[in-house]
């Protein structure tokens, strides 16, 4: 019975030409979702300091608000869409302390200037929605990806 020797000089090179296009696909995927996850970081923290200026005073047009949200974007405007920069507001919702002042009506006038004292606040609900567009990313999302973030606040009228 003749034995046939077993050769293995081949199959290291074979295993690293499947494995490495693999590990290159997988650092690539972690790096574009690392840019993405800043880019939304970014966003949402520029949303949050364009309401801040609002409620603060610094800013008593609501159509500049989005300008003022364009300039925080910073170096990340090169990732976002300015036409798709959009803002929709909506009043707030009642909360707890007016549900349970408007329980307490039959304390007459007294409840009244309770209101009128400590929950004299507007509010508003904003929702901002842009369309987040890096250049790697445009072959699988040609028309970007849809990035929204809702801030609800109160502002004490002046």
């Amino acid at each position: 019975m003749a034995r046939f020797k077993k050769n293995n000089k081949g199959q290291a090179l074979t295993e690293m030409m499947i494995a490495i296009p693999l590990l290159f696909l997988l650092t690539a995927g972690t790096v574009q979702f690392a840019i993405l996850f800043q880019a939304r970081c970014a966003f949402d923290k520029a949303c949050g300091e364009a309401a801040r200026q609002y409620a603060a005073g610094r800013i008593n047009d609501q159509t500049a608000i989005t300008n003022i949200l364009w300039q925080d974007l910073g170096a990340y405007q090169n990732y976002f869409s300015q036409q798709s920069l959009t803002l929709s507001t909506q009043s707030p919702q009642t909360t707890m302390a007016d549900t349970f002042l408007n329980h307490l009506s039959f304390l007459g006038a007294f409840t009244s200037q309770i209101k009128s004292y400590i929950f004299n606040y507007a509010g508003q609900n904003w929702t901002f929605t842009i369309s987040c567009t890096p250049s790697f990313m445009t072959i699988i999302f040609p028309s970007g990806i849809q990035f929204h973030s809702q801030i609800s606040f109160i502002k004490y009228p002046s």
